[in-house]
């Protein structure tokens, strides 16, 4: 106990500049719901490399992949390349012999964790001077949407929901208002509806993730009762959110 390093909880983090003062101040958890809003910046351009990002991730989820478009992609990007190798060769896979080539790791992914991987790996430049959990919130978002679209029979549309979670946040990310983020990339019309406020399917589980992260244990309470879901297994969902997003955070 002597040797353990004492962590802080600051507490009602509200604003960018009120988490700067507690990180410089030592504090190293924070609560407070400034992560999820934006900043936002009149007559600030966004720089032409995030929109190019945001673009690719969203062309990646596309129904059809264009496996030797995305081999060119990563190879032109050394960056890339060195984060899919790192990511393959990992104690996640567990392979017993070393990858070392792009095709050969991208076949051993296959279209959907190559679809996924390619995402996270270029939403990690976005995010890359944005506190961590910012980052980490809106992994959470992602892999809770996903196991939540199983539980409501809306497994074929897992991939769009994970990319939800992931666009959820690209308007504290960008520092822009949420409607000119998703004006200029091609996702589905139920993702940017769900994102502005509008209920769809889409958005009744965007409304359970909001409740797990604001406490709202009533409106959670009646959202699974008209769902019929068991509240059990979204806590176990929501768990499951929780530990993967720890594991890309360290993989990646």
């Amino acid at each position: 106990w002597a040797n353990r390093v004492p962590h802080l909880l600051a507490e009602k983090t509200e604003t960018r500049e009120e988490f700067q003062r507690a990180l410089q101040a030592g504090y190293t958890l924070f609560q407070g719901y400034f992560f999820s809003r934006p900043v936002l910046v009149p007559r600030k351009d966004v720089p032409a490399f995030k929109y190019n990002a945001l673009k690719l991730i969203s062309e990646l989820n596309r129904p059809a992949l264009d496996m030797e478009a995305i081999h060119g992609v990563i190879k032109r990007d050394p960056a890339l390349v060195y984060r899919l190798l790192r990511y393959i060769n990992s104690a996640f896979f567990g392979l017993r012999h070393k990858v070392t080539s792009i095709r050969h790791a991208l076949a051993l992914l296959g279209e959907r964790e190559i679809r996924k991987w390619a995402t996270l790996s270029v939403y990690s430049r976005l995010t890359a001077n944005e506190p961590a959990e910012l980052v980490k919130l809106s992994l959470i978002r992602a892999q809770f949407l996903e196991l939540l679209a199983e539980l409501v029979g809306l497994k074929a549309e897992k991939d769009q929901l994970f990319l939800m979670g992931i666009f959820s946040l690209m308007d504290a990310i960008l520092n822009r208002p949420a409607e000119e983020v998703l004006q200029d990339v091609p996702l589905c019309d139920l993702i940017k509806e769900a994102l502005l406020g509008a209920m769809n399917r889409y958005r009744v589980l965007y409304e359970i993730v909001l409740c797990y992260e604001q406490a709202r244990w009533d409106n959670l309470s009646r959202i699974g009762a008209e769902l019929r879901l068991d509240a059990s297994a979204l806590t176990f969902r929501y768990l499951q959110a929780l530990e993967w997003a720890e594991r890309v955070i360290h993989v990646g």
